[in-house]
């Protein structure tokens, strides 16, 4: 099936079919926030990174700060836009011990999700960080800290692929590394391939050494 915006194939005997999106330039939705200063413990935790955090200081000089989505008595998860690209970050903040993770909302598929970009400390961080500078923060102890919140976002034609394994399953949709990363433990991202039900809910398979999920032999499911 092809539409404007979507070429929708569909596997023959294999129970997958394969959409390619194009870019989606629109902007994420907005979602209900309240204030920082409701929460104290996480502009104390915010306000050292202030100096080694470009995006931070920007935030912090300009007035703007960051929005309060959701707040437990161990995390908290904040957003802001980035005025220099426009990208929506979402901004995961640990109480103890302190540390901050800052994610790209990025779109895939016509689904917006979470990239990570960086991280105050890569010990506390689920993910590992592959790409962009890593340095030490000596305060209140020395610790790695590595990634960069200021890469932008670009809108890009995405790859979706989805499942049907029975009549009685739900269609699963294939959730890239990159969008788990930070979110579960390496661990698991490393050895599983995930998928997603129209739940929210993951369906994990171990992958094999050869890179394949297991039980996967070629044939048809």
């Amino acid at each position: 099936k092809r539409s404007e915006h979507r070429l929708w194939v569909r596997l023959l005997g294999t129970r997958h079919d394969v959409q390619i999106w194009t870019p989606d330039s629109r902007p994420p939705r907005a979602r209900r926030a309240a204030m920082l200063s409701s929460a104290p413990w996480v502009a104390s935790i915010l306000e050292p990174l202030q100096a080694q955090v470009p995006l931070l200081r920007r935030l912090s000089e300009n007035g703007k700060g960051l929005s309060l989505i959701e707040v437990q008595g161990d995390h908290a998860l904040c957003s802001t836009t980035d005025e220099e690209s426009g990208t929506l970050k979402e901004v995961i903040i640990m109480r103890v011990p302190p540390s901050a993770h800052i994610f790209n909302v990025v779109e895939h598929g016509r689904r917006w999700l979470r990239c990570l970009e960086y991280s105050s400390d890569a010990a506390l961080c689920l993910g590992e960080l592959v790409r962009g500078p890593l340095s030490v923060n000596p305060k209140p102890q020395p610790h790695w800290q590595v990634g960069d919140a200021d890469v932008p976002y670009t809108p890009k034609a995405s790859l979706l692929l989805t499942r049907s394994l029975t009549k009685d399953e739900p269609v699963q949709t294939f959730v890239p590394e990159r969008f788990l990363r930070g979110l579960l433990p390496e661990a698991l991202v490393a050895a599983y391939d995930f998928w997603q039900r129209p739940d929210g809910s993951l369906v994990g398979e171990l992958r094999s050494a050869d890179g394949k999920a297991e039980g996967d032999d070629g044939a048809p499911p």
